[in-house]
């Protein structure tokens, strides 16, 4: 049941993203929790139907597995992937309308087998011009829409990365700067990976034209063992005096000055410091509140940063005390939170302003589900660890709409919605599907 600690301040509408959105036209998916980055678009005939047999459009085969979300702009679908034997690490480019690979080039070399995961797992962003690529090895490399590389480098020039399961956090595009989350393992973890370092985290920010650095702040925290580490993605907060970067992990979530890094206001998620885990979904920013989740389905809530206590620091204006989400982040759709719970299987509708649970909602076959939920023209879109895609409404009830098996495990990517279709990526094939 929820917990009501008294608000001070009323909730005001929707927080568009403007300057996350400046560069990407309609029908776009320019990020991997699209274009206002809470996993929504507003795109309307989004498909209902997901029946393999009747409603693919296209497939094109991918050369090996990834749980990289592919992301689009205009009519070009940029895709990261493994190679087939996870050697290698490539940018892909596809034609949206037709599944035509425009190019696809080698990027980078793997570095060696990570327990869980492939070094392919961060999103690509992408603007009218460029498209950038993240890899588990620190390499980011920046290409324009035909392929040619503009610039390139290592976030390992800065100090090891050090994360149990490997880096996987998407880049933030916002207002023509890079923006990675180094939240990395200050623990000795039974792994015999590159996962223990005595180095703080840190906030990197690069000019996203040349790949400059323009800040690289530490942040420091005292989590308790695997909490250290974080995959999660930054996100912009503009609802206060100027913009901010929002970064969860360690045990604290943290607010950056967008222009300089300095942290402005840090909330704490575990006083207690309880021994808790490792850490993937990413906040959620709408209605001058983030929402956040506890490790491995722990405890949600949310938080003004506007509002503080007598401490000056930021106070929870409600706390959710039943289990919620251990991978998926929750997606934020015409004034509701759609959280996934991917190792129940069961999906449920919260009341943002006040944490009630609405509904809760079964979904079949008993697969788990490690991509996170799209909410499009009234539909939530969800794919299982098994390529299973579920199409559920989001509204006061819960209806599963349609399903259908398209194979492909482990299936970890996030559906997209781009030009009124629906995509897919499996661990062997990139469909189109609509009518």
């Amino acid at each position: 049941m929820p917990r009501f600690p008294r608000i001070q301040q009323g909730l005001a509408s929707l927080l568009f993203l403007a300057a996350t959105a400046q560069t990407a036209c309609a029908g776009d998916w320019p990020q991997w929790r699209g274009p206002d980055l809470n996993g929504t678009s507003d795109e309307k005939n989004t498909p209902a139907s997901v029946d393999p047999q009747k409603d693919v459009l296209w497939s094109v085969n991918m050369p090996g597995e990834s749980s990289a979300t592919p992301v689009v702009v205009g009519n070009r679908i940029f895709v990261a992937s493994n190679g087939p034997e996870l050697e290698k690490l490539f940018g892909i480019c596809i034609d949206r309308d037709t599944g035509e690979v425009l190019w696809q080039k080698q990027l980078a070399e793997a570095t060696g087998p990570i327990p869980r995961n492939t070094m392919a797992s961060c999103s690509p962003v992408a603007d009218e011009n460029l498209v950038y690529f993240v890899f588990g090895t620190g390499q980011v490399t920046a290409l324009d829409h035909d392929g040619n590389e503009v610039w390139s480098r290592n976030i390992k020039e800065l100090g090891p990365i050090a994360l149990q399961f490997g880096y996987s956090s998407s880049p933030l595009l916002y207002k023509n700067r890079l923006y990675f989350p180094i939240l990395r393992g200050q623990w000795r973890s039974e792994i015999p990976h590159d996962s223990y370092t005595d180095e703080d985290s840190y906030l990197l920010c690069l000019d996203a034209k040349t790949g400059d650095v323009v800040y690289h702040v530490h942040r420091p925290n005292d989590a308790v063992g695997e909490s250290h580490d974080s995959y999660t993605t930054a996100v912009p907060y503009e609802a206060g005096e100027k913009p901010v970067i929002v970064l969860q992990g360690g045990d604290c979530t943290t607010g950056h000055d967008a222009d300089t890094g300095e942290e402005l206001w840090r909330f704490t998620d575990n006083p207690r410091k309880q021994a808790h885990w490792r850490l993937i979904p990413t906040p959620v920013v709408a209605d001058e509140m983030i929402f956040n989740a506890q490790p491995r389905g722990g405890l949600a809530y949310a938080f003004n940063p506007n509002v503080k206590t007598q401490k000056d620091v930021p106070s929870a204006a409600w706390v959710y005390d039943q289990r919620t989400t251990d991978v998926p982040t929750p997606a934020y759709y015409e004034g509701y939170l759609y959280v996934l719970n991917g190792v129940r299987k069961v999906v449920s509708c919260f009341d943002p302003k006040t944490g009630e649970e609405l509904w809760v909602g079964d979904l079949p076959d008993n697969k788990r589900f490690w991509s996170s939920p799209v909410v499009a023209d009234g539909k939530i879109y969800m794919v299982d660890e098994d390529g299973g895609v579920v199409v559920a409404t989001a509204d006061k009830k819960f209806k599963i709409l349609s399903s259908g098996s398209f194979g492909g495990r482990p299936c970890k990517s996030s559906p997209v919605i781009a030009g009124g279709k629906l995509f897919i990526r499996t661990s062997e094939k990139l469909f189109c599907i609509g009518s």
